[in-house]
C-alpha cells in the first residue's frame, strides 16, 4: 500500500513526506496558537500579581521623573505618594507592565 503524499507547503517549498510532514503541520498549528496562549498566560500573570499584592498588602509605585517602578507595602507607598503627588503615583492594576511589575 502506498503512503499518501503530503501536499501542503512549508515556507513556500513543497513539504517533506510522511512523518516529517505531520510534524511540520503540527508545529505550524502550534505557531498559530502561540499568540493566543501568550495572551492567556499574561492574563493569568496579571491576575496572580493583583491577588498577591492584595493578600500581602502591597502596591506598585511609579516615579515619574525617571520612569522607575517598585512594589512596596501599602502604608509606605501611601506615605511616598502623599509626600510628592507630582512625582510618585500608585500604579492601577490595569496599568501593570508584563515582566516589569510581575
Amino acid at each position: 500500500m502506498r503512503k499518501k503524499r503530503c501536499t501542503t507547503s512549508c515556507g513556500g517549498e513543497r513539504a517533506p513526506r510522511g512523518k516529517q510532514c505531520r510534524v511540520n503541520q503540527h508545529l505550524g498549528a502550534l505557531d498559530q496558537q502561540s499568540p493566543a496562549f501568550d495572551d492567556h498566560m499574561a492574563n493569568i500573570d496579571r491576575s496572580r500579581k493583583m491577588t498577591q499584592d492584595y493578600i500581602l498588602d502591597r502596591s506598585v509605585v511609579r516615579e515619574s521623573e525617571c520612569a522607575e517602578r517598585g512594589t512596596m507595602n501599602n502604608s509606605y507607598a501611601e506615605s511616598i505618594v502623599s509626600g510628592d503627588r507630582n512625582r510618585f503615583q500608585i500604579v492601577q492594576n490595569q496599568n501593570l507592565l508584563r515582566g516589569l511589575d510581575s
